[in-house]
């Protein structure tokens, strides 16, 4: 059932399953009768309209949802631990000092999970069926070593890292311990102090990761070659200063199965790479490196090469995003090879 944002209270009968209410641009405050005569209801979204805190807590009541959906919540009950069923939970806008209780960690059956702001107090058991997890905020402790292995079944994982500044040594959190993650991103969070990623133990990644997104980490160019050896590794986005240092050198063999590689806001100036270097690379993205000089030439040799975006670079660069466009149709004869620029 799909409705609009009305102003007033609203009650619906009990053989609802699914209640959705469609988005207004200026959303009112909506009391919604949440009763525990509502058994049937499988599926609430209320992304947009905004609640109340007594409606909020009572959600808890509404035992059977498999899907929830709320928006500018600045409070989530203790006992939404009650819904035992529920297999996804989603809140969006969530103001930044919201109260997260311990026991969302204790809905064993969830298996998408998006709260911003979520931190990782206490996790007792190993959630098994948890397959997405965004906005996670991890401590660079040791303690959260442990808590990825609690994780086994995620397949995509979107974090934010912090350093607390309360033990002596920074520890990477274990990535490589999350054995089924396909797709991952880290950031740093803007809330808390700042990672220091030059006291890093180690930078461990999953095996099987196919997709990587680098934020503000900051991290020393040295540290890529590890990235450089995922052999599954399909997409990479280092965006804000992901990493830093003036020169990036790619070596012989590193990132063999790499498709698509994205540069956005990164502060280096020279960037090589040879031959033998991104085998099966297709798509090549670069946007306001404002420092960076030129792109590799070998780019313009690679028979796997379908498309180069520059935007917002220096002349040079958008001189050798053409210069290789003209080797891949006049000289390897990729005819529907294509140049996007933009300045």
């Amino acid at each position: 059932m799909n409705i609009g944002a009305p102003a007033c209270k609203i009650i619906f009968g009990q053989d609802i399953t699914t209640l959705r209410f469609s988005p207004r641009l200026n959303s009112a405050l909506v009391e919604i009768y949440l009763t525990r005569s509502w058994k049937h209801l499988r599926v609430l979204d209320l992304s947009s309209v905004k609640l109340c805190k007594t409606r909020i807590e009572a959600l808890q009541y509404l035992i059977h949802l498999k899907y929830l959906e709320l928006r500018y919540c600045d409070y989530i009950p203790y006992l939404i631990c009650n819904l035992k069923e529920l297999e996804t939970f989603i809140v969006t806008g969530i103001y930044r000092k919201a109260c997260i209780p311990n026991s969302i960690w204790d809905m064993t059956s969830l298996r998408h999970l998006h709260l911003t702001c979520l931190y990782t107090w206490q996790l007792l058991e190993d959630l098994d069926n948890l397959k997405t997890c965004s906005d996670l905020v991890i401590n660079s402790g040791e303690y959260y070593q442990k808590f990825m292995k609690r994780l086994p079944s995620l397949e995509k994982l979107s974090c934010r890292l912090y350093d607390s500044r309360t033990s002596y040594k920074n520890f990477f959190p274990a990535f490589d311990s999350l054995r089924q993650l396909k797709s991952l991103k880290i950031g740093v969070s803007e809330l808390v102090p700042a990672v220091d990623p030059y006291g890093f133990e180690d930078f461990t990644y999953p095996s099987n990761l196919k997709k990587l997104t680098l934020v503000n980490l900051k991290l020393p160019w040295s540290k890529i070659s590890t990235i450089g050896r995922l052999s599954n590794l399909e997409v990479l986005k280092l965006e804000q200063h992901a990493f830093k240092g003036r020169q990036w050198d790619v070596k012989d063999g590193d990132f063999p199965n790499l498709k698509v590689l994205k540069l956005k806001n990164l502060g280096f100036s020279e960037w090589t790479a040879s031959d033998d270097s991104y085998p099966n690379l297709q798509q090549v993205v670069v946007q306001r490196c404002w420092q960076l000089e030129e792109i590799p030439e070998c780019f313009g040799s690679m028979c796997t090469m379908q498309l180069i975006e520059v935007r917002s670079c220096r002349d040079s660069v958008v001189n050798a995003a053409l210069n290789i466009k003209e080797i891949q149709i006049q000289e390897m004869g990729n005819s529907e090879f294509k140049a996007i620029i933009s300045k």
